[in-house]
């Protein structure tokens, strides 16, 4: 049993009667492999590959923490439509863009 802590003078520590083990024993069970964020994306890839969608957002969701934003990104043709709306001093309030905005977001 490996305990990772690293408070090693915790209190609770001596309550269990668990100390700090010798660094030869400790180093076989602290050989883990740490997998990097390439190794996590080029799995992901590997999965897409071969169908395996659920894994591949699991490993998207939990490691590599990719989310679809929750808006549409911005494009050059929402640009061009908006950004004479924006532009229009005869309508300083900002609500009818908005409203185009969210109308053009959903």
């Amino acid at each position: 049993l490996v305990l990772v802590e690293s408070d090693t003078a915790h209190p609770l520590l001596d309550l269990l009667g668990l100390g700090v083990a010798e660094a030869a024993n400790v180093s076989a069970a602290a050989s883990v492999q740490v997998s990097s964020r390439d190794e996590w994306a080029q799995a992901a890839r590997r999965l897409e590959r071969q169908g395996k969608d659920e894994q591949v957002r699991a490993i998207r969701d939990t490691f590599l923490q990719a989310k679809t934003a929750p808006w549409a990104p911005w494009c050059e043709t929402m640009m061009r439509e908006l950004l004479p709306r924006a532009l229009d001093r005869s309508q300083p309030s900002g609500e009818p863009l908005d409203a185009e905005f969210e109308k053009l977001n959903k």
